[in-house]
Formats: C-alpha cells, structure tokens, sequence
C-alpha cells in the first residue's frame, strides 16, 4: 500500500508505513483428537531387490541318528594289495614219536684188489687173474658192479678191450686205444637174478693192434639190491 504527497516538484509516491513483519510466535496448542481413519489399505507395492545374506547362525545340536537305510548292492573287488612282509617264525612244535625200528637187512656184496702184473695178447675175451669174487643172492635182486683198473702196452701197440661179467651175463666192452699208461673205470647192472651164487669178474683182451695188454692193478666191486 502507498501514498502520495504533492508539491512544486510533482508528486511522489511513498510506501505505507508498516510495523514489524512478524510477531513472536505464540505458544503451542493443545494437540487436537485423532482424525477418523483413512481410506482403505493400498495395494501391496512391488517387492524390493534382496538384500546381501546376513552371516550364518551357530551351528544347531545334532539331531537323533535316522533309521539305517537298506544295503545297497556290493560294489566290484579292488585290486589286491601288496603283499605285506613275512611273519616270525612261530616256536617248533612237539617232536613226534620214534618209530619201530626197521627189520636189519644185509645187502649182499663183494669186493677184490689185484696188484699182480697180468697181460694178454688173446683176441678172445679171458678172465684177468684173481680178478673174480663169489656173490650169493638169498632174493631175487640186481647186481651192481664197478671196477678201476690201471693199464698200458705190454708191447707193441695195443688197442684193449674190458668188460665186466656177472654169472653168465657180459657187460658192454670199452675199448681204449690210448697206448700209454693210465686208469679207466667200468659199470655194469645185471638183473633182476634169482637167489643163488654169481661169479663176478673182470675180463680183458688184445681188440687191436699189436703186442699185448698189461693190467698193472684191479679194483673190483659188486653188489645185489633189491629187484
């Protein structure tokens, strides 16, 4: 609002004079009773975005054990595992009983040494001096007999020839064409032989060559064992 004072000047517009813009403030009145109740409830708004997962909660006690459940289906054998190391020895056990002793049997055999010089120049087979021995048989048996004899040229150039014989049966002849002095052994199995009593002997001759045979010394063995 404003007035207006004249003069020789003209007029001039003045404001109209105003008290103070705002009083103090007056003090509060009494809170006035509830309003009635709003309009109805609004629809439920959009569901927020979830927010971050809170830290996990203590561990709760542990519930009573389930039921056992069935067996399931036996699965395949694995391979099997390295063999382990090997046990102690455990303690010996008790010695058994002795048994019966066995009925004594003595085997029948003989034996002859010859250290006599003896030769031949005979083309047959002929027994070598004091080299035979008597064997009784009481069963029927075999008869195992073995000789070491030393030889070399009486003269000449010999081949000799040896073998052994037991009761009417001739072992193989070995020959030697080694004219010189030295050892050979014969073997000879017979059998099986009825009980009774068997010559067994060393028998020699002149199979090749020249001269004679020379027997130097004899070592003759026999004996019967069971058939």
């Amino acid at each position: 609002m404003s007035y207006v004072i004249g003069g020789r000047r003209g007029h001039e517009t003045y404001p109209e004079p105003r008290g103070p813009a705002v009083g103090p403030a007056g003090p509060t009145g009494a809170l006035g009773p509830t309003g009635p109740a709003g309009g109805p409830t609004g629809s439920t708004g959009a569901t927020g975005l979830t927010g971050p997962t809170g830290p996990s909660g203590a561990t709760g006690p542990t519930g009573p054990t389930g039921p056992s459940g069935a067996t399931g289906v036996s699965g395949p054998t694995g391979p099997s595992g390295a063999t382990g190391p090997t046990g102690p020895t455990g303690p010996s056990g008790a010695g058994g009983s002795t048994g019966p002793t066995g009925a004594s049997v003595a085997l029948p055999n003989g034996w002859v040494n010859v250290s006599t010089i003896n030769s031949t120049s005979s083309a047959s087979f002929v027994d070598v001096p004091g080299a035979s021995f008597a064997l009784v048989l009481t069963a029927t048996t075999y008869v195992w007999s073995e000789c070491d004899l030393t030889w070399e040229p009486g003269t000449g150039a010999p081949t000799a020839g040896f073998r052994l014989v037991i009761g009417a049966t001739n072992g193989d002849e070995t020959l030697d064409p080694n004219q010189q002095h030295q050892s050979i052994g014969l073997n000879f199995r017979a059998g099986p032989l009825a009980p009774g009593s068997y010559t067994v002997k060393l028998q020699y001759r002149l199979q090749a060559g020249t001269g004679s045979v020379q027997i130097d010394h004899v070592d003759l063995f026999a004996m019967g064992f069971q058939a």
